[in-house]
């Protein structure tokens, strides 16, 4: 009886030890096994350069698009000399055809300049590009304009008063800008302006 007893208790124990055993192999390392499986299915090595193409590509595809920095800049430049420009140029106009600027005869590119809120050199540059001319030869040229103007609007004023009234420095100064303008004498010239005026004035 005792005999068959313990038989029973060492069986019991044979069995709770294989239980036990079982239970450990499916807790830890069947487990395991199965996480590594996992692991490895989703995470192995072609998985792994699958998911760096797509990275890669999901990167490339956000890559922010390269701008070149030195074209825009100059395009900057060339548009900022350009508005400068127009600028100077518009000042200018304003001042020889509205203020009548040419008209101080001591007026200088530099004084000017300063006056219009920008340089001699843009200036004269303005002025060149646009006229083909220096700036005494702009200011004179304006000055035989209003010569021209004077003359018509009244033929009696003498030459001390036109010098006044155009902004020439003096008499002699006046005679050279009419010679360099038409190849003729003051007096000449007057003559034929008068005339042409009688004429248009006689056919109207």
């Amino acid at each position: 009886m005792e005999l068959k007893f313990m038989y029973v208790i060492v069986l019991f124990l044979l069995i709770a030890v294989v239980v036990i055993v079982k239970i450990r192999y499916f807790t830890t390392g069947a487990n395991t096994s199965f996480s590594n499986n996992l692991f490895s299915d989703q995470w192995g090595p072609a998985n792994t350069k699958a998911g760096k193409r797509i990275i890669r590509r999901h990167i490339y595809l956000r890559k922010p698009r390269v701008i070149n920095i030195t074209k825009t800049n100059s395009d900057m430049k060339t548009s900022r000399h350009e508005r400068a420009m127009n600028s100077v140029r518009s000042r200018v106009e304003y001042a020889m055809v509205n203020q009548k600027r040419y008209i101080d005869p001591y007026v200088k590119l530099d004084t000017l300049a300063c006056e219009l809120g920008t340089n001699r050199t843009y200036m004269s540059r303005v002025i060149n590009e646009e006229h083909r001319k220096s700036f005494k030869r702009y200011i004179n040229d304006h000055r035989f304009s209003e010569l021209m103007r004077q003359l018509i609007k009244n033929p009696n004023l003498t030459r001390e008063e036109l010098v006044q009234l155009c902004g020439f420095n003096s008499i002699s100064t006046m005679v050279r800008v009419v010679k360099a303008n038409t190849g003729c004498t003051f007096r000449e010239w007057k003559k034929r302006l008068l005339d042409n005026k009688s004429k248009e004035d006689d056919e109207s």
